[in-house]
């Protein structure tokens, strides 16, 4: 039986600060496409389009199944960012910045390549994708001329799987936590609680500023330069922390981030200001993601004083600055969860990367 692209019954209209709560339809799946698509007039020159346009005109999204959220609080463009790479490329996107025009964007997430034996079953529990609309002027950056009238819609698409595993789905559990970077920093540390069992490929900082910011409507732009240098430790319970990544420049992320997602230095503008650390630990003579155990602490410390990349023009941490830190994580199933399991995972697209793990020498 063939996999199937189906279009999901449910949508959004766009509406001024109007709730999205749609219902995704009754299927199995292991990729979810969410797609955005309108056309807006202006009175004058719109100016430039918001950080990956017209992904700002959503609240944060929350997707989940029976109060079990698979993506908690994240951005659409974070979304996009993470679409990206296991796209080698980025998403298909248009934001025109003419007095009028259309705009779209897909963010295709490919639970199945992230990991092995991941998807959704929605057969029997309805999932939920729950958003909200924000105002038409989300669309442009602070102090570009207002859009006078827009009109959109937002979809959703599924690729159906043939069956479900007998075991079933290893579950994906993404989300997102911002630290306020408004004050400069030699060693700033977010700390994130891990509650239960995850396997952690990789997470995402994006250093965002704030400093043009005019509205409450969240347009921060990443940029390179905000951050100099970043140091990432777990510590499990009754270990040592482990280094995952130690005191490594921002620019030598962002080169091993461009190789791991193979994207292209047509890429490179469009993910500035993003990296990845991706999570890896060598099991079965292959790079997998780290399993990491209830209880345990991801910590992430942030320099935003040593001198700034000559790669980079230099950003001064202000007020409203942020870093947004997504976590990339699958929650195994009950089989896969202690080493040595029956089905210990296999090879996945993220290590088969090769992966890294960055020391400053």
């Amino acid at each position: 039986m063939a996999k199937t692209l189906r279009k999901c019954s449910g949508e959004s209209t766009y509406a001024a600060n109007s709730s999205i709560g749609f219902k995704l339809d009754s299927y199995a799946f292991d990729t979810l496409t969410l797609a955005v698509d309108g056309s807006f007039t202006s009175a004058g020159a719109t100016g430039t389009p918001a950080d990956l346009a017209p992904c700002p005109l959503f609240d944060r999204f929350t997707i989940g199944q029976n109060g079990s959220p698979m993506i908690t609080a994240v951005e659409l463009k974070q979304l996009m960012f993470l679409a990206a790479i296991f796209q080698t490329a980025m998403p298909p996107r248009v934001a025109q910045t003419t007095t009028s025009g259309a705009f779209a964007a897909e963010i295709c997430l490919p639970f199945g390549a992230m990991m092995p034996n991941c998807g959704v079953d929605a057969t029997g529990v309805d999932i939920m994708v729950q958003s909200s609309w924000r105002t038409h002027a989300a669309y442009n950056d602070p102090g570009a001329n207002a859009l006078s009238a827009m009109s959109a819609k937002l979809n959703a698409y599924v690729q159906t799987v043939e069956r479900v595993p007998n075991n079933g789905f290893v579950k994906p559990k993404i989300w997102q936590i911002d630290q306020d970077l408004s004050v400069a920093n030699s060693a700033l540390p977010t700390k994130i609680d891990i509650d239960d069992a995850l396997d952690v490929p990789f997470i995402i900082l994006s250093a965002e500023d704030a400093s043009s910011l005019a509205t409450a409507t969240d347009k921060y732009r990443a940029v390179d330069g905000l951050v100099r240098n970043v140091t990432v430790t777990l510590k499990e319970p009754n270990t040592e922390p482990q280094v995952i990544c130690d005191n490594v420049s921002w620019q030598q992320l962002r080169s091993d981030t461009l190789r791991y997602g193979k994207l292209t230095a047509a890429d490179e503008t469009a993910t500035a200001g993003r990296v990845i650390v991706p999570f890896l630990e060598k099991r079965q003579g292959i790079n997998l993601p780290i399993r990491i155990s209830p209880k345990s602490t991801i910590t992430v410390t942030i320099d935003s004083v040593s001198t700034c990349s000559a790669r980079y023009t230099s950003v001064t941490p202000a007020s409203g600055d942020k870093l947004k830190i997504v976590i990339v994580g699958f929650t195994p199933r009950p089989q896969d969860a202690g080493e040595g399991g029956a089905t210990e995972l296999a090879a996945s697209s993220v290590a088969a990367r090769g992966g890294f793990q960055r020391r400053r020498g």
